[in-house]
């Protein structure tokens, strides 16, 4: 989690100048590797310890939470960009077609970093939630005592020698 933040975060340093091989593809290589290496321990956690019946609830519990959030975060940040980048427009777009007409690029470049700001604030905003997601997590889970793992392990049946060999016929 902590390394998919850090990769938001890097991805917030965006420009209007930025390129897509210098500078995207690597943080978003490194999103999804971080996100991608926090997926089972999340579900680890989320389906340890509960009663053998339920399982089934627990996982489908943990995959409501992960669409809602996921719907969530997009919608939130989202808003954030969109408020971001308005308020860095306040007159330019009023006359963004007359100046875009004349040759003037000032205009179109205070559109393009307004809307490069929106996503550096929201992506900044992802990164500072991540980070406090990383720390709530380290807070809250634990490791279980060696005692607890070994008794849950002594729980399962044994195998025993009165049970059926399979081998080769005619031996």
């Amino acid at each position: 989690m902590a390394g998919g933040g850090a990769a938001i975060l890097w991805l917030s340093t965006i420009s209007p100048d930025s390129g897509y091989l210098e500078h995207l593809m690597g943080g978003i290589f490194a999103v999804a590797f971080g996100f991608g290496l926090s997926f089972v321990p999340l579900t680890l956690t989320a389906v340890t310890d509960v009663r053998p019946e339920d399982p089934g609830i627990a996982s489908a519990l943990l995959n409501a939470a992960q669409q809602i959030g996921v719907a969530v975060g997009i919608a939130a940040l989202s808003t954030i960009s969109v408020t971001t980048t308005e308020g860095r427009l306040p007159g330019a777009l009023a006359n963004l077609h007359e100046a875009h007409a004349a040759g003037d690029t000032g205009a179109v470049s205070a559109v393009s970093q307004a809307i490069v700001d929106g996503y550096a604030t929201a992506l900044s905003s992802g990164a500072l939630i991540l980070a406090a997601a990383a720390l709530i997590v380290t807070v809250m889970v634990t490791a279980r005592p060696q005692n607890q793992r070994q008794r849950n392990v002594s729980s399962f049946p044994r195998a025993t020698a009165s049970a059926p060999c399979l081998s080769r016929p005619g031996r």
